[in-house]
């Protein structure tokens, strides 16, 4: 079976086609972010909501050390301020009169692969991967992609009973979950939710829900043990 996965923007991709990968493989690297708040009205003096007035550079921005952010003149003064960091002006702040940049950093940072099987071709940041058996189903919505292992969830299992060496790094797929049983699996660092039911709480986990009741059974008749969720085709995949 053929599963297509789509691959992040950002970052350099390090996987290459005829490759193996599990879930200890590097997928991808990217360098860090770090934000820097520069208070420019309180720099160059002026009132914060007249800050843009003065601004040299607009969100979206990219600048470089020593390019002018802002620029106040008078009759007999001139003031200027000057950027200490290379980066990308995220956000401007006429209420309190700063900015931020979004500065890059040299550290990299690893990401690493949320499926296994054989890459057979990788072409604009999609993969085509080989799995050993699987089956795809639709989804009523999804977040984003993801994926990893799978621990089936039901409602017979006591939630206070598991622990973080079942269910972390898992994608936990169940019918429908209680907000204390949702806290409890977030706090075991599961990897997202799968559900027909919409969870009770907000969550910062990744989630996807299935479309029938008929496609959850049959998934939980199948229990392959992998999945891998695709928002932008709004499927799953479950894979051996």
């Amino acid at each position: 079976m053929i599963i297509n996965c789509q691959l992040p923007n950002e970052g350099e991709i390090v996987i290459k086609a005829g490759q193996k990968v599990d879930f200890k493989t590097p997928l991808f690297k990217k360098k860090t972010k770090k934000e820097k708040k520069i208070f420019l009205a309180e720099k160059i003096g002026v009132p914060a909501e007249k800050i843009f007035s003065y601004l040299k550079k607009i969100v979206g921005d990219k600048i470089k050390k020593g390019d002018l952010l802002a620029e106040k003149k008078t009759f007999l003064t001139e003031k200027k301020f000057f950027s200490d960091y290379d980066g990308l002006i995220k956000e401007i702040n006429h209420l309190e009169g700063y900015l931020i940049i979004e500065e890059e950093t040299e550290k990299e940072k690893i990401f690493y692969a949320y499926f296994q099987g054989k890459v057979e071709e990788i072409k604009d940041n999609q993969i085509k991967l080989v799995v050993k058996d699987g089956r795809e189903f639709e989804l009523k919505e999804a977040r984003e992609d993801f994926g990893g292992e799978v621990f089936y969830y039901q409602e017979k299992i006591p939630t206070e009973s598991l622990v973080e060496e079942q269910v972390a790094k898992k994608v936990i797929v169940a019918k429908n979950l209680t907000a204390y049983s949702q806290a409890k699996l977030e706090a075991l660092e599961i990897a997202g939710f799968v559900t027909l039911l919409s969870l009770p709480e907000m969550t910062g986990r990744p989630a996807a829900k299935i479309k029938n009741l008929e496609d959850l059974n049959q998934i939980f008749r199948l229990k392959f043990p992998y999945c891998i969720i695709s928002s932008i085709h709004r499927k799953i995949y479950f894979y051996q």
